[in-house]
């Protein structure tokens, strides 16, 4: 078994490891729509309004933000993993990917056999 890592950085927001199933969420009426429980999710940006979607998910990386953002502040009281500033993470990032993030380095890690 060979694996190969896809290996993108951003900003750590939100300390903690964790490697998940990824699900990338365009809007917040999509993401109330998908069982992100247990998911990592991969989104350009977070409101307040997106609080509960966040309490069952894994981790949380944005294309944008910084670590005073919606994304950071609420991922922070959640203790749930978060990187920010993740460019094209969107594009980078394909559903059901195996994704590890390092909340603390903000490095994002795609995992692929």
């Amino acid at each position: 078994m060979i694996l190969r890592v896809v290996h993108l950085t951003g900003v750590g927001a939100s300390p903690g490891v964790v490697t998940a199933c990824a699900h990338r969420v365009q809007t917040l009426s999509s993401a109330c729509e998908t069982d992100l429980y247990g998911a990592l999710i991969i989104t350009a940006a977070i409101t307040p309004q997106w609080l509960p979607i966040l309490a069952g998910c894994a981790g949380v990386v944005t294309e944008r933000g910084g670590v005073t953002s919606h994304a950071a502040t609420l991922c922070r009281e959640l203790q749930k993993p978060c990187v920010v500033a993740v460019e094209d993470a969107l594009r980078l990032i394909p559903d059901g990917a195996t994704v590890k993030i390092d909340g603390t380095a903000g490095s994002v890690d795609l995992l692929a056999e």
